[in-house]
């Protein structure tokens, strides 16, 4: 069996997914820079941490990222789009230096090229 080049629509619906995911992360960072964990977990505690707005945004992005891959997955073989969810490897490690001042490294830009590499092999070639 031959597996066809993903269409562009799946490849536009993929890209924004890496994209969904990719700003959940780093909400899922910017919450845990930002707030403090309680001592104790009561209903209230768990309340007060759900709704601390980074954190409260990062599962809502999240959760609507997980229906969209779903509503991907409709018309996209897994093995064309899940090789996009590994740009999310290279993206959220570049905002972090990017955006919140974390350490650069060249391997970081040398494995993010291999990996873009690999996607677009994977996702454009039958």
């Amino acid at each position: 069996m031959v597996i066809a080049p993903m269409s562009l629509k799946s490849t536009l619906l993929m890209i924004l997914l890496v994209f969904m995911m990719t700003g959940g992360q780093v909400l899922f960072k910017v919450a845990a820079n930002s707030m403090e964990m309680p001592q104790r977990f009561s209903l209230v505690e768990f309340v007060k941490v759900l709704f601390h707005p980074p954190l409260f945004f990062a599962i809502f992005l999240y959760g609507a990222a997980s229906i969209f891959w779903v509503y991907i997955l409709r018309d996209t073989d897994l093995s064309k789009a899940y090789p996009f969810v590994a740009i999310t490897l290279f993206l959220v490690p570049l905002c972090g230096v990017l955006f919140l001042k974390e350490a650069f490294s060249w391997p970081l830009l040398l494995g993010g090229g291999v990996i873009l590499v690999g996607v677009s092999i994977i996702a454009f070639h039958a």
